[in-house]
């Protein structure tokens, strides 16, 4: 991933909610509150806190020992931050917010911090034999910008949520003064006036080189087409005639074989999969109601098989629902987290997902459920 939708443009209502709620804690404690707070804040208004914190654009790729850059930060890592890490706004998500005194106060500092560092860096003298340190202090920043002490000393905590250039150990006195190290990298900054020209440089930094597209490579194992087409050959000897009624699309059916290499070919695989399963042609039952064809094939299964018996099937058809479910998730926020319990639950760790592990894992996952629902199947009367 190198940038979802467009880092600066307008937020939707929720993410503005949680914006506002955010920085009501900060101008009010000087403090950015805890994910416990968060979520409790969110939940109270109709809103699920880590879908609307996932739905922030990025710049760069959230995956392990990778960078990444949003309009806010928080421990995306885990499958939920902990309850006492912090959630914040950074810059880019604090200038979103001009309504707000402290917000341009703050951006307005930050813009100066960057040009005056790059200044600091271009002007200092260099000792021809030795190593000459070049460092910005919160009191030459205080003195050269004219501002408070205590302002510029609150931009340590800034300079260590964003991804600068130029900047190298940092540290911060018992009295909240502070010390940045510089290298020729912070000359980036030297013409930045506003925001975006900020997040131009962001961009330029975090966003990888364009790669060719991988070659689409068939795994060698027994494929889950071939699995599902096992199924469907067995339910035609139980039943006289096919489980899958039709296939109506070939190009995403043919998919599953591949591969995925992003996101959306995971999003893509799961949907095809979810419409192979929506046309299985499995009878009601008389009382059971309708539903989808994996919850009628539950039921039916139940009634035809041993009590042993049914719980190796039940079993396949949990993880076929488990895929429903991560379906469902990505096709709406509010059940955002229901898929990743969902992912979770089928061996897949995140968020962030690896969407290449993620889609090797779970046709395999699916693959044998297939397999043993073919051998549930099997032991139906023909």
């Amino acid at each position: 991933m190198t940038e979802s939708s467009a880092l600066g443009a307008p937020w939707t209502d929720a993410q503005q909610t949680l914006a506002d709620g955010l920085v009501s804690v900060w101008v009010e404690h000087g403090r950015w509150p805890t994910y416990q707070w968060v979520d409790h804040f969110m939940r109270r208004a109709g809103l699920e806190p880590l879908a609307t914190l996932a739905s922030f654009p990025i710049i760069g790729s959230q995956q392990h020992n990778t960078r990444s850059y949003a309009d806010v930060a928080y421990e995306w890592w885990g499958v939920a931050p902990s309850p006492d890490s912090t959630v914040r706004l950074t810059i880019c998500g604090v200038a979103h917010q001009p309504h707000v005194p402290q917000c341009n106060v703050r951006v307005n500092l930050f813009l100066a911090l960057l040009r005056t560092a790059a200044e600091v860096e271009r002007d200092t003298d260099i000792d021809p034999v030795t190593v000459t340190p070049i460092a910005l202090t919160s009191a030459d920043l205080a003195k050269r910008i004219r501002t408070p002490l205590d302002r510029v000393n609150d931009l340590y905590d800034v300079v260590s949520d964003e991804p600068l250039q130029g900047v190298g150990g940092r540290g911060r006195a018992p009295d909240g003064s502070w010390r940045i190290d510089l290298d020729p990298g912070i000359r980036v900054y030297q013409e930045i006036r506003t925001v975006d020209d900020y997040l131009t440089s962001v961009r330029a930094d975090l966003t990888p080189a364009p790669m060719p597209p991988p070659p689409r490579v068939l795994p060698s194992p027994v494929s889950l087409a071939t699995a599902l087409g096992y199924l469907d050959v067995t339910w035609q000897l139980h039943a006289g005639k096919r489980l899958q009624q039709e296939v109506t699309d070939l190009a995403g059916a043919t998919a599953l074989a591949f591969d995925v290499g992003n996101e959306d070919e995971f999003r893509s695989r799961c949907s095809a999969l979810m419409d192979l399963t929506k046309n299985w042609n499995v009878p009601g039952l008389s009382g059971a109601g309708g539903g989808h064809p994996v919850e009628r094939l539950a039921a039916y299964l139940d009634t035809k098989l041993a009590e042993d018996e049914v719980a190796d099937a039940r079993t396949a058809l949990d993880v076929l629902d488990a895929v429903r479910r991560i379906r469902s998730g990505q096709q709406h926020a509010h059940k955002f987290h229901e898929a990743v319990e969902a992912l979770n639950g089928l061996g897949i760790s995140g968020p962030p997902f690896d969407w290449s592990t993620a889609w090797s894992t779970l046709r395999e996952r699916v693959t044998v459920a297939v397999l043993d629902l073919r051998d549930a199947v099997s032991r139906l009367p023909r």
